[in-house]
């Protein structure tokens, strides 16, 4: 009668520990990529409101965005460094708006899990300023 309890309550224990590493090994994502959808490279547009897009990355729980102007190898400013999170969600975020002023940008995105990351996906963007300054015939004044 103890033997065979002990006997169950062993497969019991395997049982949890093979479940719980289940849990504890995640896919690998380095061989993964992510897909830019907006703005893709080398967009021009006049619209102050970017929305950020991206495709989801399969086994991907995480994704780390950054912009910076006018890229990242010259970077005056990083505008945005972020982590969307969703470790146990259903529903998975891929896009961010915000709120930018005219000029050069360029934005990345990867992906991560508890075991790895995606390299960045990476594109470049302007926004043009549609602005425009008159000066009166006299010189006396200015328009915007």
């Amino acid at each position: 009668m103890k033997k065979r309890l002990l006997i169950k309550l062993s497969i019991l224990l395997f049982s949890f520990t093979v479940m719980a590493c289940n849990e504890l090994i995640e896919e690998d994502l380095e061989d993964h990529k992510v897909e830019i959808v907006a703005p893709k490279d080398n967009t021009e547009t006049i619209h102050q409101t970017i929305l950020f897009a991206w495709e989801e990355v399969e086994y991907g729980k995480n994704y780390h965005i950054q912009v910076a102007t006018p890229n990242f190898n010259n970077a005056q400013t990083l505008l945005i460094d972020s982590i969307i999170s969703f470790p146990d969600t259903i529903q998975v975020k891929t896009s961010l708006k915000y709120e930018l002023f005219p000029g050069d940008f360029q934005w990345r995105v990867r992906s991560f899990n508890g075991g790895s990351t995606t390299p960045y996906a990476t594109a470049t963007f302007r926004i043009v300023d549609t602005t425009t300054t008159v000066t009166s015939p006299t010189g006396e004044g200015r328009y915007d």
